[in-house]
């Protein structure tokens, strides 16, 4: 009897930590097709655009932090910063985290940050940049601006 209730105690437990490895694995599954795709030099402006978008973080901060450590790429970049906002630590506090080789479901999930967010913000950089599908930058569709520079000159014609 107390075999078969110890037994039950334990399973939700293995079940939330085989949740998080799901989860984990997505993270960093997701970071690394987006850091893929950002590498390319057609696709690394408009990324490191995205990524400002996303952050509130100037293009000019993210271009430095990304030269100061471009094993990050702007995946890992974005997700240091998205949790330096919702935390009020500083972004190197979690890129220096990640270096020391922890994944980033783990320091999200020790900060008290939510691992959807993240993978929200990285799924809204994927289909800015086209890095699932394998858009190449001029493939995507025009970006608002454009679309309104176009009626313009439809209205003025």
């Amino acid at each position: 009897m107390l075999l078969a209730v110890t037994t039950l105690l334990a399973l939700p437990v293995r079940v939330v930590f085989a949740a998080d490895d799901v989860s984990k694995d997505e993270l960093e599954r997701k970071a690394k097709v987006v850091n893929r795709a950002a590498e390319k030099e057609s696709v690394f402006k408009q990324a490191l655009h995205h990524v400002s978008i996303e952050t509130g973080v100037s293009e000019s901060t993210i271009e430095a932090q990304h030269r100061r450590s471009p094993d990050m790429g702007l995946a890992g970049i974005m997700m240091a910063n998205v949790m330096a906002a919702e935390t009020k630590k500083d972004s190197s506090d979690f890129i220096k985290q990640r270096k020391g080789g922890k994944g980033w479901s783990a320091i999200a999930r020790a900060n008290n940050v939510s691992v959807e967010k993240l993978t929200l913000r990285l799924d809204n950089l994927d289909k800015a940049i086209g890095a699932s599908s394998g858009n190449k930058k001029g493939d995507k569709a025009p970006t608002e601006g454009r679309r309104g520079d176009k009626q313009h000159r439809r209205d003025g014609e």
